[in-house]
């Protein structure tokens, strides 16, 4: 028995009242135990982490505030969800890699988004890296700042899709209302390998200040670029499409208009994986600009049985235009139609060829006799015969 007078008689009128004022000791005690127990529970913050290591063993939901202290690796099919409103703090230089056909799923709410930031802003750190295994990745209402590392110059992203092109299945994760800000090299680097048939989908993605570019991808992982898509102050403020054996276009695919131009910096193949393999179309988008580096070109087919086909069909109001990269560099190299097979064509509606034909080409040159139509095109500035070279 814990105080003073712990019973009163109290009288009021005649009636006696019962006052008990005991005050329990286990109750003092577990208050005691709560307290202690409390303080022996350290809050997470970049001295002690939450978030990091290898996740392999068991699907894992996480949430809060989260503290990244070394690599993580998602891996072994597992699934990693971070539910809405977590804040992912990286602590240094580190990535987070999700393979071996893991899935990340960071899917907020417009009222409880969740973001990926770094403890120091000074401090890029690396990246969001979907690697090489076909996953159900995605994420949507998500901000992504700070990341890509420190080289601007470096074929990296503060998120990376993909990359080794020996991989027989590539990631194709989506990525819908993303904000990717800051970032130390390109916002978005995307490679996947030519018999992909499925690119990732963005779609509501905006890109920001990124050191370089906003995206980097090669041919076969633009039919991933969906609408509603904004990039803005990016250096340069375009879509950079790799060239030479990374982007060889084997599967059809539609490119669609985006906030700026695609600038391409070298030559892009749309051609059948091998001879007897179906022949891909590329279908462009009304719109769409390309900025193409000196010498660079598109060859549509090629001459050993495998073929290729080319459609854009435009509006005057928005034209498809193949342009130089800027008015010092060089000009840009031809549209090459290998049109030798049945079922191949090029219909070319309201397109424009501003400076195409160096090195004495022709700024489009057809090779066969296949199905060739051509209404409302321009050829404008080129200093050889513009068009057409035409070969048997």
């Amino acid at each position: 028995m814990i105080g003073t007078n712990p019973i009163k008689w109290i009288g009021d009128r005649g009636k006696l009242t019962l006052a008990i004022t005991v005050i329990p000791l286990a109750l003092i005690l577990f208050g005691l135990m709560t307290e202690r127990r409390s303080q022996a529970a350290p809050t997470a913050d970049c001295s002690n982490g939450n978030f990091s290591g290898i996740y392999e063993v068991e699907d894992v939901t996480l949430s809060g505030d989260l503290y990244v202290t070394s690599h993580v690796n998602i891996r072994k099919g597992i699934t990693m969800t971070l539910e809405a409103g977590a804040n992912v703090i990286m602590c240094g230089a580190y990535q987070i890699s999700i393979n071996g056909g893991a899935n990340l799923r960071a899917v907020g709410t417009e009222a409880f988004l969740i973001t990926f930031s770094a403890d120091d802003p000074s401090v890029n750190w690396n990246r969001i890296l979907f690697s090489d295994e076909a996953n159900r990745s995605i994420l949507r209402h998500v901000i992504i700042s700070d990341g890509g590392g420190s080289d601007p110059n470096a074929s990296a992203g503060t998120v990376q899709i993909g990359g080794n092109l020996a991989a027989n299945s590539m990631p194709s994760p989506t990525l819908d209302q993303v904000t990717i800000s800051d970032s130390g090299a390109y916002g978005l680097y995307i490679q996947v390998n030519s018999d992909d048939v499925t690119p990732p989908s963005i779609t509501n993605v905006t890109i920001n200040d990124s050191a370089s570019g906003a995206v980097l991808a090669n041919a076969q992982a633009l039919g991933g670029l969906g609408s509603g898509n904004v990039y803005i102050n990016n250096n340069p403020n375009t879509i950079q499409v790799i060239d030479g054996g990374a982007s060889r276009l084997y599967q059809s695919q539609i490119w669609r208009s985006q906030s700026v131009p695609y600038e391409v910096l070298g030559s892009l193949l749309v051609a059948a994986a091998s001879s007897g393999d179906p022949y891909p179309t590329l279908t462009i988008e009304e719109g769409v600009t390309f900025l193409m580096h000196p010498g660079a070109r598109f060859d549509i087919g090629t001459s050993a049985g495998r073929g290729g086909s080319i459609v854009a069909n435009e509006t005057a109001d928005a034209p498809v235009t193949f342009t130089l990269l800027d008015d010092v560099s060089g000009y840009w190299d031809s549209l090459y139609l290998n049109l030798l097979y049945p079922d191949t064509r090029a219909d070319l509606h309201h397109v424009t060829l501003n400076f195409g034909g160096s090195g004495g080409t022709a700024a489009i040159q057809q090779v066969g006799s296949g199905s060739l139509t051509m209404d409302h095109v321009s050829i404008q500035n080129s200093p050889s015969t513009g068009y057409p070279r035409v070969a048997a």
